[in-house]
């Protein structure tokens, strides 16, 4: 049916496809990866410095710690009240996972949570959180040591009950 000069043509056709097939696909896994987040500009009139910060990303464990330190050296402390939301993030291909922690106020408001050991509670749980608060911009971000139990079935995270 083919002589071998055409299955050669053959195979180095099909091989050229797949090569640009994976190609693109090599490409297309860059692009998403290197999107990056929208930066918040402020000024500290305390200091008059001009302070960025962008949102953390999932696995990015050096800017989480980052973070924790700027909320531990600029942040004040303070008490707030909201239901718990989780967000757990897998990468199954990379073996990974992250969690994110958040805090919804009454009016709606999410507050960025971290914690210094990972929380036993789950989506939905009523907290008192206490600790140092950062707010930048609409956003706010609040980093917790420690928890402790409260009475009535309440928890309360930072020691504030």
């Amino acid at each position: 049916m083919f002589n071998k000069r055409g299955l050669q043509t053959i195979y180095l056709i099909l091989f050229i496809l797949v090569a640009a097939f994976l190609y693109s696909l090599v490409l297309e896994s860059l692009e998403k990866e290197v999107s990056y987040s929208p930066v918040i500009r402020i000024v500290d009139r305390d200091i008059g410095q001009d302070l960025s910060y962008s949102e953390i990303k999932p696995f990015d464990y050096k800017g989480k710690q980052e973070r924790i330190n700027e909320i531990l050296v600029r942040g004040k402390i303070l008490t707030k009240q909201g239901k718990l939301e989780v967000m757990a993030i897998d990468d199954f291909e990379n073996r990974r996972s992250d969690t994110l922690y958040y805090l919804k106020d009454n009016n709606g408001k999410k507050s960025r949570i971290y914690f210094n050991s990972q929380p036993p509670f789950i989506s939905g749980t009523e907290l008192i959180v206490g600790g140092n608060v950062l707010s930048f911009g609409n956003n706010e971000e609040i980093f917790v040591e420690r928890r402790t139990n409260c009475a009535g079935g309440r928890h309360s995270v930072g020691g504030m009950c």
